[in-house]
């Protein structure tokens, strides 16, 4: 997550070198899921949402997009996880807040 955090937190001009960085992170887990995937599910597609950028994509991680998907619409996911809504207002206004000086 350390890595979502750096891309969302970037400039628009260090954003691409981060998203990289925050990739390599993620490859590993392409092939071996585990309890990690509670951050990708939920996580992450929202802070995608709240800062405007594509991360995990069908494309670089289809393993881990189609486990997230399919964990997002469990049940007990349903149950443990927040609304995407809520994490992305809550990204957006807590998390992501301009500062202000």
């Amino acid at each position: 997550m350390p890595a979502v955090l750096r891309v969302a937190r970037s400039q628009e001009d260090e954003r691409e070198k981060g998203i990289e960085e925050a990739e390599e992170t993620l490859e590993p887990l392409e092939k071996e899921l585990n309890i990690v995937g509670l951050i990708l599910a939920g996580w992450i597609p929202a802070t995608e949402e709240a800062i405007g950028f594509e991360l995990l994509s069908a494309h670089k991680f289809p393993n881990l997009t189609k486990w997230s998907q399919h964990f997002v619409n469990h049940s007990v996911a349903k149950e443990v996880l927040p609304e995407k809504n809520f994490l992305v207002n809550f990204l957006k206004n807590v998390t992501f807040r301009p500062k202000n000086n």
